[in-house]
This record gives C-alpha cells, sequence and structure tokens, in this order.
C-alpha cells in the first residue's frame, strides 16, 4: 500500500515557520508602539503638570520665570512633536507587520485546506484499491470453489 505523501509538506512547513516569525515580530512592534505611546502621553502629563504647578506656585510671575517656563515648554513641545513622528513611525510598522502576518496566514490556510483535500483524495484512493483487492481475493475464492465442483 501506498505511503501518504504530501508534494507541498516542505512548503507548507515553510510558511508556517514564516508566520511563527511574523507573530514574534508583530509582537514586538506592539510592544514599541505601546511603549512610544505611553512616553508621549508621559511628556505631555509632564507638561500639563508643570504648567499647572507653576501657574498655581506663582501668584505674582516675573520675567525671567516666565522666560525660562517659555523655553522649557518651547523644549518639551519640540521632543512631542519629535516622539509623536516615533509613534507614527511605529504605527505604521505595526500596521505593515500586522498586514504581512494576515498575508502569511492566508498563504497557510490555503495550503492546510489543500494538504485537507489531498488526504481525503488519497483516503477514497486506498479504499477503493482496498475494494479492487477484496473482490479480486473473493472472486478468486469463488473460482476455485467451483473449480472443485
Amino acid at each position: 500500500m501506498k505511503k501518504y505523501g504530501f508534494r507541498l509538506e516542505s512548503l507548507l512547513d515553510y510558511k508556517t515557520s514564516l508566520e511563527n516569525k511574523q507573530k514574534q515580530e508583530f509582537s514586538r512592534a506592539l510592544k514599541e508602539y505601546t511603549l512610544q505611546k505611553e512616553i508621549l502621553h508621559t511628556l505631555k502629563t509632564q507638561v500639563q503638570s508643570k504648567q499647572e504647578d507653576f501657574f498655581a506656585k506663582n501668584k505674582k510671575i516675573r520675567g525671567n520665570q516666565l522666560i525660562q517656563m517659555n523655553f522649557w515648554l518651547d523644549g518639551m513641545r519640540k521632543k512631542i512633536r519629535d516622539h509623536k513622528k516615533k509613534v507614527e513611525e511605529a504605527e505604521n510598522h505595526l500596521y505593515a507587520t500586522k498586514k504581512e502576518m494576515f498575508k502569511l496566514m492566508r498563504e497557510r490556510k490555503t495550503l492546510e485546506k489543500l494538504k485537507k483535500k489531498h488526504l481525503a483524495s488519497f483516503k477514497r484512493e486506498v479504499i477503493k484499491q482496498n475494494q479492487l483487492i477484496i473482490d479480486d481475493k473473493v472472486s478468486f475464492r469463488y473460482f476455485l470453489d467451483n473449480r472443485k465442483e
């Protein structure tokens, strides 16, 4: 009897390993995106609390304090703008890895469906061959039994 073999098994294994690697890459990209968003949120919170503290503590604001505060705010706004770009880049990378992961998942699932159909076809063929063998044995037995008489 024939041994079952799927010709595209190595391709299926390769696609599965690629998909696993892509899942890991997606996980890393998601962590990076989350980290960058948290850092951005921290920067915004820091600016807001610093402004609130500055205006709450200083009833009378001096010119040099205001200049220092504006200088600090300008620096923080630049940091926030730069970090927004990092968040955007991380988000773009996240979506690109997600898209690639779904593409690889579709390819793997297609190959698995093909394998399943191939296996079903193989089983039907084996059953047909076994039935032929049984029919031949029955015919041969019938021939031998009728020959003796």
